[in-house]
């Protein structure tokens, strides 16, 4: 801070305001910056709680750990005619309940593809569009294959590596 020197020698207090913003501009800013903080808080609580409420529940069994069949079923079908021609292609992964179920899923794969591709091509455009319908999709498709292989539960969850309509 600069003083200013008077006629005697001695120091006088800097001048009001110089070389400073003034008390009433810095609690403005610091207002300004402050609220525009709350804000994006605000916001970004707000995104997470919308993002949240727009997913599906998870299944009763989301904590049961199931294996992986290694072998994915690759399908490629013709979608329920709407007004034009459309092409589904999906590459779909098993999760089997245990070791027993596995071996079913594997032994009886040739069954699975069929019945995959069969329910498949009976869907249409529309019903395969929108939030929510390739959870509803995955449910509908484990369930099928439990009631083909009469192994009730065989299929914890249906996973989709690839799922392209053109």
């Amino acid at each position: 801070m600069a003083t200013q020197t008077t006629q005697r020698g001695k120091a006088s207090p800097p001048a009001r305001g110089a070389g400073k913003a003034t008390g009433g501009k810095r609690g403005l800013i610091i207002g300004v910056v402050c609220l525009a903080g709350i804000l994006l808080l605000g916001a970004g609580a707000l995104a997470a709680i919308l993002h949240k409420r727009d997913q599906p529940p998870a299944p009763a069994d989301a904590q049961t750990k199931g294996i992986v069949l290694e072998e994915r079923v690759k399908l490629m079908v013709n979608l329920a005619q709407d007004s034009r021609l459309r092409v589904l292609r999906a590459d779909v992964a098993l999760e089997a309940r245990d070791e027993t179920a596995r071996k079913e899923l594997t032994a009886r794969m040739v069954e699975v593809k069929d019945l995959l591709g069969a329910l498949l091509s009976e869907k249409r455009l529309a019903d395969l569009e929108g939030k929510g319908t390739k959870a509803e999709l995955r449910g509908e498709l484990a369930a099928a294959i439990n009631r083909k292989l009469a192994l009730p539960g065989a299929v914890l969850r249906v996973y989709f590596d690839c799922f392209i309509i053109q």
